[in-house]
């Protein structure tokens, strides 16, 4: 007897585990995940391969040697990952939560980063958190200190 989700083969005849079954179907490998790994550690992962593997399709580069890179070597994942971290911590949604969220990876790239006082916030516990990351995220600015732009730049 065979029951299919979606595409994927929960139940079927073959030898893989229902754990197997679940892992694969969130687009994780089986060998990035160890006995620590938590489901949130899937959706991350889910997440991180799915963009791993867009990067390769649009760059012409192998996906190998792209899943060869850690995600801890891949600044912008990581401030996407902490960032997002940051704001299921918090009591209540944000409506500009998913565009803070992606727009965040940019404060890695341009001369000033503009942002609101909550995610200010949360670049001020990542700089914490990662030490790395002071020298790339200096120039995040809170929306509120827009006026001291001239002396930054």
């Amino acid at each position: 007897m065979k029951l299919e989700i979606g595409v994927t083969h929960f139940f079927s005849d073959d030898d893989s585990s229902l754990l197997e079954k679940f892992v694969k179907a969130s687009g994780v490998r089986l060998d990035q995940i160890n006995t620590k790994s938590t489901i949130g550690d899937l959706g991350y992962l889910g997440v991180y391969n799915s963009r791993i593997r867009l990067i390769s399709e649009s760059l012409k580069i192998n996906v190998a040697d792209i899943e060869a890179l850690s995600q801890e070597d891949v600044p912008s994942w990581v401030v996407w990952r902490e960032i997002d971290k940051m704001m299921k911590n918090e009591p209540y949604a944000h409506g500009s939560n998913m565009i803070d969220k992606d727009m965040s990876v940019l404060a890695l790239y341009v001369d000033v980063f503009i942002v609101d006082k909550r995610v200010n916030e949360y670049f001020r516990q990542l700089k914490t958190k990662i030490t790395a990351l002071n020298q790339c995220l200096n120039k995040v600015l809170k929306l509120s200190h827009y006026s001291k732009l001239s002396r930054i730049i």
